[in-house]
């Protein structure tokens, strides 16, 4: 069967408006509107021959309104909850002891990083707590870290749990962070940070305020301690942490603490002997 249908007649512009199967109104082709042709806009479309006029230039500028310093600073961002704040943490110094110290590497840094952040602490009103790994073998804390320090409690097992009183008072404080430093990285700091971490504590670990005698068991430890749960950090970043603006005379005895430099004397290295704990 052949169909009496016949397919509109095609020229080189496609089908004419008249062989179309819907009602579609003629009007001439103006090159600056064609396009316009394709489109189903909401509005009508102009009569041939008159273009919609753009809206006055007045009508669309928007003049912003004058900033207030105020309201600026009362729009800022809140605080992020994983920064230490000189309000919520403690620094916890362990077992930087005159037997124990000649075998760590990087010893020298070790002790003067650790005492700027408790330079820094003193400044920003964070409390500080070391303790003593069984003292009466590997002596007391040295005494650049010591001073100003009372009543370091002694301990026989390598975690600082054995010293409860030291996190009962910051938790009395309102404390619930604490920046750990210490030595060994492996030993002591590790076990101490685990310790904390499962007892819901946030922990921080500055990275070049603690060490061990080898390298290895320094990398091992931060890796296992970040995966565990702790954050890293170093000195440097903790003090800004705790200071957290600039403008302030607290700030510019921080900045001073910061440009410090580590006094050059002896080497830093030393391998150690084969266990400091003998």
């Amino acid at each position: 069967m052949v169909s009496n249908f016949l397919p509109p007649a095609v020229h080189a512009f496609g089908p004419r408006d008249e062989d179309l199967p819907w009602s579609y109104p003629w009007r001439p082709v103006d090159a600056r509107t064609a396009h316009l042709d394709l489109v189903d806009y909401p509005f009508s479309v102009p009569e041939p021959g008159v273009h919609p006029q753009p809206p006055c230039p007045e009508e669309t500028i928007l003049v912003p309104e004058k900033s207030d310093p105020v309201s600026d600073r009362e729009a800022r961002l809140p605080r992020s909850p994983r920064l230490m704040s000189r309000n919520d943490t403690a620094l916890l110094v362990i077992d930087v002891q005159e037997r124990l110290l000649p075998s760590i590497r990087h010893r020298e840094a070790l002790v003067f990083n650790i005492g700027r952040l408790i330079r820094g602490a003193r400044v920003l009103g964070v409390p500080v707590a070391a303790t003593e790994q069984y003292p009466r073998g590997l002596g007391p804390t040295v005494a650049a870290i010591a001073e100003g320090l009372a009543d370091i409690p002694s301990k026989t097992l390598f975690s600082c749990g054995e010293c409860p009183g030291i996190f009962s008072r910051w938790r009395m404080e309102g404390r619930g962070r604490v920046l750990v430093t210490g030595i060994e990285a492996h030993v002591c700091v590790a076990q101490t940070v685990l310790d904390l971490l499962a007892d819901d504590w946030l922990v921080y670990v500055a990275v070049d305020a603690i060490s061990s005698r080898f390298p290895q068991d320094m990398e091992t430890a931060l890796r296992r301690l970040e995966c565990e749960g702790a954050i890293l950090t170093t000195v440097e970043a903790a003090l800004f942490e705790w200071c957290e603006q600039a403008g302030t005379s607290e700030f510019k005895q921080i900045s001073r603490l910061v440009r410090e430099e580590l006094p050059r004397g002896k080497p830093v290295e030393n391998s150690g002997p084969a266990s400091s704990f003998t």
